[in-house]
């Protein structure tokens, strides 16, 4: 199993800008720093690709990860276009979610027993993992303008179904956008420390 994570370089004003109100720029790329070293930290070494967009990545990745360039004109194109470098039976991630563990993409790459499609739910109406059996870039092909909104799991979902697939879920879980997502994890136990020392500004 191949894990793909989605993953925006750290640029002030081109990343997590919803949180800039609370952190303001540079203070977004410093999160989006620590939540890259995270993520890749949790996936299983020679068995992961990143695929990045905004730029080179060197310094947040362990040596000889290696990256592929995100390609398409929007979300789903992209996912679609890494998903086909690295191969399947995958597992797509992002860099959203501080609370991530090793068993989190053990969990979905389980639930594919019997299944073709698996779903992490986010509690914003997203995703925040999708496993896949084998090639499937129908479950990406939704509207364009739903990327990043509350359609997002509802459409992939109907996507998948469309096409024939056997759908599952695992536990919903909160990503990271939004100040009072900041609030939730700050509570959790399970954000790394050096995640929360940026939302405290430390």
């Amino acid at each position: 199993m191949r894990v793909v994570v989605m993953a925006r370089q750290p640029v002030p004003g081109a990343c997590k800008t919803r949180l800039e109100p609370l952190l303001g720029p540079d203070g977004c790329a410093a999160l989006q720093a620590e939540l890259v070293r995270h993520t890749v930290a949790c996936c299983p070494r020679g068995r992961t690709l990143v695929a990045t967009s905004g730029g080179d990545l060197a310094g947040l990745l362990p040596p000889g990860t290696p990256t592929v360039a995100q390609e398409g004109a929007h979300l789903g194109e992209r996912i679609a276009h890494a998903v086909g470098v690295a191969g399947t039976p995958a597992t797509v991630i992002g860099t959203d979610l501080p609370s991530l563990r090793p068993a989190d993409l053990a969990a979905a790459e389980a639930a594919l027993e019997g299944h073709d499609v698996v779903f992490g739910p986010a509690d914003d109406g997203g995703w925040w993992v999708c496993a896949l059996r084998a090639p499937a870039p129908e479950v990406f092909a939704i509207a364009p303008a739903l990327w990043g909104g509350e359609e997002v799991l509802d459409a992939c979902v109907a996507a998948a179904r469309a096409a024939g697939r056997r759908v599952a879920f695992i536990d919903e879980r909160t990503d990271l956008d939004t100040p009072a997502d900041a609030a939730r994890v700050l509570e959790d136990p399970a954000t790394p420390a050096a995640v929360a020392a940026v939302l405290r500004g430390a």
